[in-house]
């Protein structure tokens, strides 16, 4: 299943001490950036000081060619400027992916997620930990279903993530019926 993070499980990252481990130091940091810009693993592990303009992060991105302008949150910020907006190389895709995977563990990522999928033509029932299910594309799915639940209008979004189609870009709403409902009972609708 394609999972999202919340913002507290974002800050359970945040506030790991990785000191100790490098590896797993620097993916953590590269994928909070993610969390926090919804860039795809080709763009966030090639973000240069010159990428920096002011309190955004503009690129041109290398899957569309699109370019974006993503405001720096206060996390991004900070760990740009922990490695003097110049950090260490990223790992590549399959083991930044596993190492992610450990660094969920020790976050305490461990809620259960259920999911059905079709295995040699049988539908099977699956349970386990979210954090075995973390990839660098859980980064972007994060952003986008976070700002979803801020309130941002989904315009704004799509020119952040660079999504030109609608129906693409909702793939990206991880969002559950609850956390939809939590939502919904904070707006005026329901307030009259």
């Amino acid at each position: 299943p394609k999972i999202f993070l919340t913002m507290d499980e974002i800050q359970s990252l945040v506030d790991l001490d990785l000191s100790n481990n490098k590896m797993k130091e620097v993916v953590r940091d590269y994928f909070v950036i993610s969390c926090m810009t919804s860039l795809r693993y080709s763009d966030f592990i090639n973000i240069k000081e010159e990428n920096i303009k002011g309190e955004t992060i503009q690129l041109i991105t290398k899957k569309t060619g699109e370019q974006v302008v993503i405001p720096i949150s206060k996390w991004v910020k900070d760990i740009f400027i922990k490695y003097n907006f110049n950090l260490d190389p990223a790992p590549c895709n399959q083991v930044f992916n596993k190492v992610l995977k450990d660094v969920g563990l020790m976050a305490g990522l461990d809620e259960l997620i259920t999911f059905s999928k079709t295995i040699g033509g049988v539908k099977k029932v699956i349970t386990c930990k979210k954090y075995q299910l973390l990839t660098c594309h859980t980064g972007r799915r994060s952003m986008i279903s976070n700002c979803i639940l801020a309130g941002i209008a989904t315009p704004q979004i799509m020119l952040m993530s660079a999504h030109k189609s609608l129906k693409v870009f909702q793939s990206y709403v991880r969002i559950d019926q609850v956390q939809n409902a939590e939502k919904l009972a904070s707006h005026t609708f329901f307030n009259n």
